[in-house]
C-alpha cells in the first residue's frame, strides 16, 4: 500500500507522464502519417485542439481515480498542503480565500469579498487564537461546511481536491499582507469576544430605554449625553454612529452595530484604559447622571433638525429622490451632508478654497501639495456654478458624485471612508500654513 506522501506524489507524476506521452504520440503521428494529402492549417489547428481536450479529460479521469483511492486522512492532508501556499503549516485568510475561489470556480469575483468571508470563517474555527488554521482546525471547518450542504464530508474533500488540482487560473492574491490577514482575523475574534460580553449587553440595555432590542437615534443621543453632558457632541456622535454602522438604513443600532461603535470609541480612548474600564465608566456615568429624558433632548436640541436632510429626501414612501439632477438614496444624501458639515470649518454653509484644500489633503498626503492645489482650482472651476469661488451644498454634492465616479468606488463606501478620515486625521502644519497663506492672499 502506498504511503500518504507517495499517493500525493503519484497524482503529480501521473499528470506529468500523461502530458509527456501525449506530446510524444502527437509528434509520432505527425511524422508517420500515411495520408498523402497535406492537412490544411484549419485541420491541423482543429485536430490539435481536440487532442488537447481529450488529453485533459483523460487527465481528469486519472485524477478522479487517484482521489478515489485515497482515504479521508490522506485527502485532508493533501488538501491542507495544496491550500498552504507558503508551506508554513498554517492557513491564513488569504490562502483560504484563494482556495474557496478555486472550489467555487469564482476566480473572477471581487477578491475583497472572499477575503472578508475567509476572515470570518477563520475567526469561527481558530481555537488556538493565532489568527490562522492548522490542519485540525481546517478539518473542523470542512466538517461544519459539509453539514451545511447536501454533500458528505468525503464528497466535500473529493470536490476540494479535484478543484484545487484542476484549477489552472492565475490567481491574484487579495490586497493584503500575511500580517494584515492575521490582524484582520484577530480583530474579528476580538469583536466576537465582546459580542458575548455580559457587560456589553448590560450597557446596551441601558441605552435601549424602550426595550425594543434596538437603539434609535434619540436613545443614543440621550445615552451619550448622560456620559458627556454635551448635547451637541452627543448628537454628532449619534449621527456618526448611524451613518457608519447602521448597515440596514433603519436609523437604529442593533447589538452588533452598537458593539462596533463602543469598540471604535475604545480605540480613541487613552492607552491605559482597558475595555472593561471604559464599559464600567460609561455604565456608572449613565446610572449616576442627573435627570435627563427624551423630552429634554427634543426641547433643548432639535434632533429632527440633524436628520432634516434625510427626512426631506425620504418623503412619505422612503424612495430615492432626484437631487441636483442625479438620484441618491436618503442615507447617501445624509452622508454627503455630514461630510459637507465636517469640511465647512467656518460654518458659513459653503466650502471655500482653503476648506476644500484641507479636506482633500487628508486623502492625498502622498501627493505633492501643488498637485492638490491644482485639483482644487479645477474643482472650483467645474462645480462653482454661481462663480463666487466657493461651493454651496448642491455644488459640493455634484463634486462628490464626480469624485467617486472617477475613482471607480462605491459611493457609500467612499463616503464612509472620507467621513472617518476627516474626523480622525489632522492636517500637517505645512498644509495648514499654506492654506492660511492662500486665505490671506484671497482677502487682500
Amino acid at each position: 500500500k502506498n504511503t500518504m506522501s507517495e499517493r500525493r506524489n503519484s497524482i503529480h507524476k501521473k499528470y506529468a507522464m500523461r502530458r509527456a506521452n501525449t506530446l510524444a504520440r502527437q509528434a509520432t503521428n505527425a511524422s508517420l502519417s500515411q495520408n498523402p494529402r497535406p492537412a490544411s492549417e484549419y485541420m491541423k489547428v482543429t485536430r490539435s485542439s481536440i487532442e488537447r481536450e481529450i488529453t485533459e479529460r483523460q487527465l481528469q479521469l486519472d485524477l478522479l481515480d487517484s482521489i478515489n483511492e485515497m482515504n479521508e486522512e490522506d485527502m485532508l492532508q493533501t488538501a491542507f498542503d495544496l491550500i498552504d501556499l507558503d508551506n508554513d503549516k498554517l492557513i491564513d485568510a488569504r490562502e483560504l480565500a484563494d482556495a474557496v475561489r478555486s472550489v467555487r470556480g469564482e476566480v473572477d469575483k471581487d477578491l475583497r469579498e472572499d477575503l472578508e468571508l475567509a476572515v470570518k470563517r477563520i475567526a469561527s474555527f481558530d481555537k488556538s487564537g493565532d489568527g490562522q488554521l492548522d490542519q485540525e482546525e481546517l478539518n473542523d471547518f470542512l466538517v461544519y461546511f459539509a453539514s451545511t450542504t447536501d454533500s458528505s464530508y468525503r464528497e466535500l474533500l473529493e470536490m476540494t481536491l479535484f478543484a484545487l488540482f484542476s484549477d489552472k487560473s492565475e490567481h491574484k492574491r487579495p490586497p493584503s499582507s500575511h500580517e494584515d490577514a492575521i490582524a484582520a482575523v484577530k480583530k474579528e475574534e476580538y469583536y466576537r469576544e465582546w459580542l458575548r460580553s455580559k457587560h456589553m449587553a448590560a450597557l446596551f440595555n441601558i441605552f435601549d430605554e424602550d426595550g425594543d432590542g434596538v437603539i434609535d437615534f434619540k436613545e443614543f443621543v440621550l445615552g451619550i449625553y448622560k456620559i458627556t453632558e454635551d448635547l451637541q457632541g452627543a448628537s454628532k456622535a449619534a449621527m456618526e454612529a448611524m451613518l457608519l454602522f447602521d448597515k440596514n438604513e433603519s436609523r437604529s443600532l442593533n447589538f452588533n452595530a452598537f458593539t462596533q461603535v463602543i469598540l471604535n470609541l475604545h480605540e480613541a480612548s487613552p492607552d491605559n484604559m482597558t475595555m472593561d474600564d471604559m464599559l464600567e465608566a460609561m455604565t456608572e456615568a449613565i446610572l449616576l447622571a442627573g435627570e435627563a429624558s427624551m423630552e429634554m433632548v427634543s426641547k433643548n436640541f432639535s434632533v429632527d433638525s440633524v436628520l432634516r436632510p434625510l427626512n426631506e429626501l425620504e418623503g412619505e414612501d422612503g424612495l430615492e429622490k432626484h437631487v441636483n439632477g442625479s438620484t441618491l438614496g436618503a442615507l447617501e444624501y445624509a452622508k454627503v451632508f455630514r461630510l459637507f458639515e465636517l469640511w465647512d470649518l467656518d460654518k458659513d454653509n459653503a466650502i471655500n478654497f482653503k476648506e476644500l484644500l484641507l479636506g482633500l489633503r487628508k486623502f492625498q498626503e502622498k501627493n505633492e501639495l501643488s498637485r492638490t492645489v491644482d485639483e482644487c482650482c479645477s474643482v472650483i472651476n467645474l462645480f462653482d456654478k454661481e462663480d463666487n469661488q466657493e461651493l454651496d451644498f448642491d455644488e459640493f454634492l455634484s463634486f462628490i458624485e464626480h469624485f467617486t465616479e472617477a475613482s471607480g468606488a462605491d459611493l457609500q463606501s467612499m463616503l464612509d471612508f472620507m467621513i472617518v478620515n476627516t474626523v480622525l486625521k489632522e492636517n500637517t502644519n505645512e498644509d495648514r500654513s499654506f492654506a492660511d497663506l492662500i486665505e490671506l492672499k484671497h482677502k487682500e
